[in-house]
């Protein structure tokens, strides 16, 4: 059952229209968490297709013909959650990728593989009720909550596993392995695998015994029929329901609703985890617009006169940018000591001599400030403090104590985070103040969420983490 049987992609008329009306609310009271893509997805009827599919951008295509025509409504509930899933897991998108990495996974491999990502979650709904003969990775003797590029991997090794047994047995020349015309014993059939049949009097599924399918592989001829029809779901709002859904299904996980599985909530918690930026990046933008905020602050001064007064009887000052003077906070202390702190310090310093900044000084600091000295020629391993306490509020009392004439106009402290913050009562009006925490993915957040107001966070990874 392919898409090459299929003749028309159009609208469903007022009778489909209610069918797959009862479908969806059906599907909607059996898994409701997933209630923004099942009410998003456009229908679409496939003329000849026989079971149900979708395709990347979010039409579902539909048939009440053929096998598909056998299901009951709560057969079709549970096929319209299984579409749901393939959309939301993106498999559209990621079946073009694989197929080009992946030639030997073209086809049933990939088509089963993607279904057993699915139908093991499904599998646990209550009183689950997929069309007979569906596959789910116990069908191979697979592990659960695998994706589908596991599975066909899998999947792989198991049929050249086969292929060798059975090589071994063609050997031995058993007379059960052929008749006398040379024809094969299992998969004479003509369908490869032996597929059984469907019971509707079709030869079975072109993916795979009991696969729904070609569930996410819409050939192009079909998806254009319906581009003439419906342009689809965008990507942002492709986006937009995405997160809505993880975020359903994250406030049930959290609250003991439903049946939420492993696999279900580590794909919310993926969807909703922050987009990466390279810290690089995030760090150079930073500092450059606390830079230009420097600049930017021009100040009188009586060494360069005010052109527009010259001719006065008294004398004016004139204008005069200010040049940063920058000062790289770094914390010794003994959790901080490795390369991560080198790379750190060395990417902070480059981008300050990028923008132009030619002043800039170390400050050694662990539970008390050490010396402050250029930073030009200088190596880590000549710094005043190695391995002691954290205590980085000592910083920041340093600054406000300083002359005036020595105090920095940026701040940037590099630290793994765990130490106590300064009180507004040390923050010195004027001074850009920004902080490079140093540390794993997973604690960043907690870390950064003391942090001052008037300080700005950026995320270093450290090395294992990037």
């Amino acid at each position: 059952m392919s898409f090459a049987n299929v003749t028309t992609i159009r609208r469903l008329n007022s009778e489909e229209m209610d069918r797959f009306a009862a479908v969806r609310a059906t599907a909607y009271r059996i898994a409701p968490e997933i209630a923004d893509a099942l009410y998003s997805l456009r229908p679409m009827y496939a003329e000849g297709l026989n079971t149900w599919a979708v395709d990347a951008k979010g039409r579902v295509y539909i048939s009440f013909e053929g096998w598909a025509g056998t299901w009951t409504v709560n057969q079709r509930a549970f096929v319209l959650i299984h579409e749901v899933w393939h959309w939301l897991r993106r498999h559209p998108q990621r079946t073009k990728a694989v197929y080009t990495e992946h030639p030997e996974w073209v086809g049933q491999v990939w088509m089963k593989a993607t279904d057993m990502e699915i139908n093991d979650d499904i599998a646990r709904i209550p009183d689950a009720d997929l069309p007979e003969g569906c596959v789910y990775p116990q069908t191979d003797g697979l592990p659960e909550e695998l994706v589908a590029e596991e599975y066909a991997r899998l999947l792989t090794e198991k049929q050249e596993e086969e292929a060798s047994e059975d090589g071994d047995q063609d050997g031995e020349g058993s007379p059960s392995d052929g008749d006398q015309d040379g024809n094969g014993g299992s998969g004479a059939d003509g369908q490869g695998q032996g597929q059984p049949g469907n019971g509707s009097g079709e030869s079975g599924h072109d993916h795979g015994a009991g696969s729904l399918g070609p569930c996410a592989d819409v050939p192009d001829s079909a998806q254009d029929q319906a581009d003439s029809l419906d342009g689809g779901i965008s990507e942002g709002l492709r986006d937009h329901i995405e997160k809505a859904v993880a975020r359903e299904i994250k406030n049930r996980a959290e609250k003991s609703i439903g049946r939420m599985t492993g696999s279900m909530r580590d794909w919310a918690m993926e969807r909703l985890a922050p987009p990466k930026v390279d810290w690089r990046r995030k760090m150079r933008v930073s500092v450059h617009g606390q830079i230009i905020a420097v600049k930017g602050h021009a100040r009188d001064s009586y060494s360069q006169p005010n052109r527009r007064h010259q001719d006065s009887s008294f004398i004016i000052p004139g204008r005069r940018a200010t040049d940063p003077n920058v000062i790289v906070g770094i914390d010794k202390s003994g959790s901080m000591l490795g390369g991560d702190l080198e790379i750190a310090v060395s990417e902070a310093t480059g981008v300050l001599r990028s923008r132009g900044v030619k002043k800039i000084r170390v400050m050694d600091i662990d539970v008390m400030v050490g010396t402050v000295s250029t930073q030009r020629g200088r190596k880590l391993g000549a710094l005043d403090n190695v391995g002691g306490g954290t205590d980085m509020r000592v910083a920041y009392k340093a600054i406000y104590e300083m002359n005036p004439r020595q105090r920095p106009t940026n701040f940037i402290l590099l630290t793994d985070g765990y130490t106590p913050w300064p009180d507004e009562a040390d923050r010195v009006p004027g001074v850009q103040y920004l902080v490079g925490i140093i540390c794993g993915e997973a604690v960043y957040e907690k870390l950064a969420e003391p942090v001052p107001a008037w300080i700005t966070p950026v995320h270093i990874p450290r090395g294992d983490d990037e």
